[in-house]
């Protein structure tokens, strides 16, 4: 498993996009809905886990950041290889709005868990990458 993270529009789909161009690649921003069976594809790139965890923002943290990983693993075995592009929010500023908080948060856990388990984390800022694992 690959990790891009980077701020919104700071180039991370871009970059992915130019790593993976010469590869057959399945792109996936609906983990619940949508069903990813790209016969000729190598490799997964999963986008927008923000929106997608939002209708479960009243859910216990743990269980939701559990079920989103388990889902990604899951869907990573029928690929050569998984690309997660995530984004940074917060920075370490904590929302007032305690929906925002709650993303922040379940993002936070499930981020934790992602990284452990991932081979590369590449830190995308501005267009300008940096391996950090």
């Amino acid at each position: 498993m690959h990790i891009i993270i980077g701020g919104a529009y700071n180039g991370k789909r871009k970059y992915v996009t130019e790593q993976l161009k010469t590869q057959a690649v399945e792109w996936c921003n609906d983990l619940q809905h949508s069903n990813i069976e790209n016969e000729y594809a190598e490799i997964l790139v999963i986008t927008d886990l923000e929106k997608q965890i939002e209708p479960f923002l009243n859910e216990p943290e743990k269980e939701v950041a559990e079920t989103f990983f388990n889902k990604i693993v899951k869907n990573g075995f029928k690929y050569k290889s998984i690309y997660v592009i995530i984004e940074d929010i917060g920075r370490g500023v904590v929302p007032i709005i305690s929906e925002k908080r709650k993303l922040r948060d379940v993002l936070g856990r499930l981020y934790q868990l992602l990284f452990a388990e991932s081979q590369t984390i590449t830190r995308i800022w501005y267009g300008i990458p940096q391996k950090i694992k």
